[in-house]
């Protein structure tokens, strides 16, 4: 037999831990994601997930500590479950097909979902892409300023 001390499984993620997991990675989504990451000194993204980690502990004290490396790796996994939860849905209403194990997002996916979003627009907007829409108004605004 193994002498290794048997570790204890981490309690899962509440809802209201996730929703605010996602609400705190958004409120410092300029460090902590896209472009600007390999920016920001590691100080700096360590003291957002530090001040992360505070705020969802703050959520509910009576579950063990959350620390940093765990809500990072909660985020991305979460982040990445909801991303493939949508693309089956996009899929399945493509088809046309009617897919019973496509259940109602829940709150913490819905608002992953919106963060996702709003980093792939971000993302095409410094690519420069854009639809008709965009460029259309950008002009229509450059005219009211200029005349």
């Amino acid at each position: 037999m193994d002498n290794k001390p048997h570790l204890k499984r981490r309690p899962n993620f509440s809802e209201a831990e996730k929703i605010m997991l996602v609400k705190e990675v958004m409120k410092r989504r300029k460090v902590l994601l896209g472009k600007s990451e390999s920016i920001v000194p590691m100080r700096l993204r360590m003291e957002a997930w530090d001040s992360i980690a505070s705020a969802i502990n703050g959520v509910n004290p009576a579950v063990r500590q959350r620390e940093r490396n765990e809500l990072k790796k909660k985020f991305t996994d979460f982040k990445s479950s909801v991303k493939k939860d949508l693309e089956r849905r996009r899929k399945a209403l493509l088809r046309g097909v009617n897919d019973p194990e496509i259940t109602p997002l829940t709150p913490s996916e819905e608002a992953m979902a919106a963060l996702i979003s709003y980093t792939s627009r971000q993302k095409t907007k410094r690519r420069g892409y854009t639809d008709g829409c965009e460029s259309e108004a950008s002009e229509k605004g450059k005219s009211k300023v200029y005349s």
